[in-house]
């Protein structure tokens, strides 16, 4: 295992004084001699009692000149020594510092833009998701009268094939009749239910085109008559394979395994083949799962385009934006694993990885991190993020919830 190990630098030693100064009481010196100036004064004067006592004076003074001397040049050793082990010690800072940074560098690649950016980059794209199902929720209604008053907005009671509506949502249990009714029967609001289900859709092809996949062309394959793209069974082994080698290694060694291979994945030629044609053909899914979508709404089969250029170059680039994420997260990054997830339409509602739309966690009586056997997912209209770094020595990686997936319950029907 490749890792950071920085060496504590050692304490300096702190430089010693030389021989200490005897401590001259000065006061008691000068006292002594003044004292005994003045008695002699008082006495009979003696010229060389005088002279003795200045020079004891001009003694006293020398040494205690000698003394400050000493002192300060002795302070100024210290100085200079503790200078030099402070200069000393942030060499060594800086050392450690640039051999942490240098080891950062081998293991992720210059051009890796960091965590915070990549899962501000994911919100981007769930927000993209929501506007384009806005915008196109709000053309396919727009060709949608109101049976009953055609004065009024159209709601579920127009849609004419319902269960075909449901199919396409992938919504097959009976709970998620709750999305279309209330438990007074009255109908819900069409634009409404039309904008969380195409949500719901694009958020299943991201998912399964590409989010999902080891590399995003494993999931496909040509023909042989290299005219279409069919589905390939190539993605599985190698997934299974890198999740051994998870199990196994910790983040820094799988991390390079994975950034290398997907490279690899990307560079051969059959990536080549298959590259051009992924957005193009995850958006084509989604278009037609929008097809199926209208055409039970009214009840019959549609001819043409479904909706007018400008929603359709849009949808494509919201899967350009899903593909540029994951190929940069799923490439670059080797200290971080990124995983995208959504919720089960009709599943149960699980507190610690949903949030339910536009209702407060506290009016649906659950805890944070609850979960709630009687409360179903209806649709599920954001996908959540969750990044993982590999243990290693069989343990498996640990793994922290960044964004919940949305998802919208009868809670938040019940509430409009």
């Amino acid at each position: 295992m490749t890792s950071e190990t920085l060496s504590t630098p050692t304490e300096p030693v702190k430089p010693a004084l030389s021989t200490p100064i005897p401590p001259i009481d000065i006061n008691a010196r000068i006292t002594a001699i003044l004292t005994s100036s003045t008695t002699s004064t008082q006495s009979t004067p003696d010229a060389a009692r005088l002279q003795k006592e200045n020079d004891e004076l001009r003694e006293l003074l020398r040494t205690l000149q000698n003394n400050h001397a000493s002192t300060n040049s002795q302070l100024a050793a210290v100085a200079s020594t503790s200078s030099q082990a402070i200069t000393q010690l942030n060499r060594e800072i800086g050392r450690l510092q640039a051999d942490r940074a240098a080891l950062r560098a081998s293991l992720q690649p210059p051009e890796y833009e960091g965590s915070d950016k990549t899962i501000s980059r994911f919100a981007s794209l769930n927000r993209a998701i929501e506007e384009w199902a806005s915008s196109a929720s709000e053309e396919i209604v727009a060709a949608v009268v109101n049976s009953s008053d055609p004065t009024l907005e159209p709601t579920t009671l127009d849609i004419v094939d319902l269960p075909a509506f449901k199919a396409v949502t992938l919504q097959q249990t009976d709970v998620c009749d709750q999305m279309y009714k209330g438990t007074d029967g009255k109908a819900r609001q069409l634009e409404l239910v039309v904008d969380f289900a195409l949500r719901s859709i694009f958020c299943y092809h991201l998912l399964e085109s590409i989010f999902d996949r080891f590399h995003p062309i494993l999931g496909w394959a040509r023909d042989p008559s290299m005219r279409a793209l069919k589905r390939s069974n190539l993605d599985r082994p190698l997934r299974e394979m890198y999740g051994n080698v998870r199990l196994a290694e910790p983040q820094a060694i799988s991390g390079r395994w994975r950034t290398a291979s997907f490279k690899a994945i990307a560079a051969s030629p059959e990536s080549s083949a298959i590259s051009p044609n992924l957005i193009p053909n995850a958006t084509q899914l989604v278009l037609h799962d929008v097809r199926r979508l209208m055409e039970a709404i009214h009840g019959r089969a549609l001819t043409g385009q479904i909706l007018h250029e400008p929603t359709v170059v849009e949808a494509a680039e919201v899967v350009k934006l899903a593909y540029e994420w994951n190929t940069d997260v799923k490439g670059k990054d080797v200290l971080l694993e990124y995983h995208p997830f959504g919720a089960r339409n009709g599943g149960t509602f699980r507190g610690e990885r949903m949030e339910s739309m536009g209702v407060e966690m506290g009016k649906l009586t659950l805890g944070e991190g609850s979960s709630s056997p009687d409360l179903k997912v209806l649709c599920g209209v954001s996908l959540g993020l969750e990044t993982s770094q590999a243990v290693g020595s069989g343990k498996p990686p640990k793994y922290v919830l960044h964004a919940k997936a949305k998802v919208a319950t009868r809670h938040f029907f019940d509430e409009l």
